[in-house]
């Protein structure tokens, strides 16, 4: 990322808002078809299990109490034409309630259910002519009842199927809008927790960005200039090493810096301080708070403008809106074929974004740094253009500028101050800048005054170097008498010398000599000592030795015993015992003698001891003189 130019950067982040809008733009698009599809579901709701509900109750009421049976009940009491067309109201919603649940569709267990009903209705429908007819026959009702006897079972058996139907599809249903509502839910939670890290992790880059990336360094190189302009060129320039357009500032003021120094170098004879203060070449603005806002067809046709574009360009609204983007370039590149690819790609939905020259009204030229993004319907088409730009055209004359006076005074030129008026931060550095030249200017003509200065000392020099060299051939022969004396009595006191330093040699390596032999002396004593400490203890082995030598010999007596008591079968453990009892006194004998042979050693080191400590008190004596 350090690596990186400024204006790649701003064109990465800019890319990263596109980005960013896309993902918005397909979240409420991802949105829109959940609730598309909630709303379906309960369109489909509404439309099958909720409509047949209504006409299941407009049915059960034409049936139940109150209805056709309960009114055809009355009638066979009352035989009254009120009731009799009670009876055929009935029937009649009846079937109409049937052809209403038919029509929102039904499934073979439900065509049976409404068949079942429609065949009791008809039932009742037959019961009702059997009435009319022997009506005026002055039968009791109990008669009639028994004439017309009809079993309604079937029909409220359907009634209860159909509702067990229905009451399912609602539970299915209302299951199914719940899990589209809960996906709809969890989709915009997800969206919003992705757009909220978006949105923090872009807020972090544009901070560090404005604060490190480009801030600090600004703020650094300002620091750095200013103590330039106090004549300090020690430390070194800030960014130098950076691959971007503060690393070429840098490496423009770093040649401010080593003229410093060198100009500082040749008023150290003067003991003036060489102030200088260069300028950086300008700074480059950051993507600006406002912009410019234009609007196109996929043609390049302009639609609309806001009011920062107008007032960048010169033109009014009304002279843009219908014209073509065109209007804006120079003609050779709107006859080129790279502008009629540039309009192709934008029409096919892809993003362009760098810096363009435009010209505005009245052929102003106008550098901007701009972004063309095409803008998608919801099935994913173009329908439209929309540029975000900034006006640069500011920015690109100060770096110009700059780096023209840059090269100049880098050539040694100090005719090279900027006069044109700019604005912001430019101008601190323009102001900056011409205040470097002027110093540079009084200090180069206070090196010519000091250059005279000089010169005429010299010639001062030179004069009172003659009338020295005239004095000194006259002591030139005196000198050369007293040199041929001095040099007889110094090979004399050579010879004294080399004798007095020949002694000295001789007596330090004697001293030196001495000196080993006592080391020698202290490590053969230590020797004597650690040998004495090793003999006692080699003794203590010999006796323990003794001590399991006269124990197995115990032992083999006591085996040899008791093999004479087992008679034949102890014989063979018997020569095994006299076996052991005579390498036990093999033992014994061996660890007697070696006892002696450790004994009479330790005596003659414990002499050789006394006589080296005796040796080594008469060395440390001589040693010591």
């Amino acid at each position: 990322m350090l690596k990186l130019k400024i204006s790649t950067i701003g064109i990465i982040v800019s890319v990263c808002l596109v980005i960013f809008g896309g993902i918005l733009a397909a979240s409420s698009y991802r949105n829109y078809i959940g609730v598309e599809e909630l709303s379906a579901s309960w369109d489909e709701f509404a439309d099958g299990p909720a409509e047949r509900s209504s006409d299941l109750q407009k049915l059960t009421s034409a049936l139940g109490y109150g209805g056709m049976v309960h009114q055809f009940k009355i009638y066979v009491l009352r035989q009254d034409p009120a009731t009799q067309q009670s009876v055929e109201a009935s029937i009649l919603a009846a079937r109409s309630a049937i052809e209403a649940y038919r029509v929102s569709g039904t499934n073979a267990q439900e065509e049976q259910a409404l068949n079942d009903i429609e065949a009791v209705i008809g039932e009742y429908e037959d019961g009702l002519a059997i009435i009319e007819t022997v009506a005026d026959q002055g039968l009791m009702p109990m008669m009639i009842d028994n004439m017309v006897k009809i079993d309604d079972s079937a029909a409220f058996s359907g009634l209860a199927t159909l509702r067990n139907i229905l009451d399912q599809a609602v539970v299915d249903k209302s299951a199914q809008i719940h899990s589209a509502v809960l996906n709809v839910e969890r989709f915009m939670l997800i969206s919003s927790l992705v757009m909220i890290g978006l949105v923090a992790a872009l807020v972090a880059f544009l901070v560090w960005f404005t604060a490190f990336r480009l801030g600090r360094p600004l703020n650094e190189m300002s620091d750095y200039m200013h103590q330039m302009a106090s004549g300090d060129y020690e430390q070194e320039v800030p960014s130098k090493n950076r691959a971007d357009e503060l690393g070429d500032m840098a490496q423009a003021v770093e040649i401010f810096r080593q003229n410093g120094l060198k100009i500082q170098q040749f008023e150290k004879d003067t003991q003036q301080q060489l102030i200088v203060a260069a300028d950086n070449g300008g700074k480059i603005s950051a993507i600006g708070k406002s912009q410019a806002v234009i609007e196109f067809d996929l043609e390049g046709n302009i639609k609309d403008a806001n009011e920062n574009f107008l007032a960048t360009t010169g033109y009014s609204l009304d002279e843009i809106v219908g014209r073509h983007h065109s209007m804006f370039c120079d003609p050779a590149y709107v006859n080129s074929p790279e502008y009629k690819d540039f309009w192709k790609k934008l029409g096919s939905g892809e993003y362009e974004a760098g810096e363009y020259q435009r010209f505005g009204k009245n052929n102003a030229m106008v550098w901007i740094l701009a972004s063309y993004n095409p803008i998608f319907d919801p099935e994913g088409n173009p329908v439209k253009v929309v540029k975000y730009a900034t006006n640069i055209s500011e920015r690109k004359a100060a770096t110009e500028a700059l780096s023209n006076g840059l090269k100049n005074l880098a050539d040694g030129n100090l005719d090279c101050r900027i006069d044109s008026q700019w604005s912001g931060e430019f101008e601190e550095v323009r102001l900056a800048f011409n205040k470097t030249i002027d110093q540079l200017s009084n200090i180069v003509g206070q090196l010519h005054g000091t250059s005279g200065a000089l010169k005429s000392a010299t010639g001062e020099i030179l004069s009172g170097a003659n009338d020295l060299s005239e004095r000194t051939t006259k002591q030139a022969a005196t000198v050369e008498e007293t040199s041929a004396t001095v040099e007889q009595l110094s090979n004399t006191v050579m010879q004294s010398a080399d004798k007095a330093d020949e002694a000295n040699v001789n007596s330090k390596t004697l001293a030196k000599t001495a000196e080993m032999t006592g080391e020698t002396v202290d490590l053969a004593t230590q020797a004597m000592e650690r040998i004495t400490t090793s003999s006692a203890k080699i003794s203590n082995v010999i006796g323990m030795i003794d001590d399991i030598a006269f124990q197995t010999n115990l032992l083999a007596l006591n085996a040899s015993v008791e093999a004479a008591r087992a008679g034949e079968a102890g014989k063979g453990f018997a020569v095994v015992a006299v076996e052991v009892r005579r390498l036990a006194q093999s033992a014994a004998e061996a660890s007697s003698e070696v006892k002696q042979l450790v004994e009479q050693s330790a005596s003659e080191v414990g002499t050789g001891s006394k006589h080296v400590v005796s040796a080594a008190e008469k060395i440390k004596e001589m040693i010591t003189g």
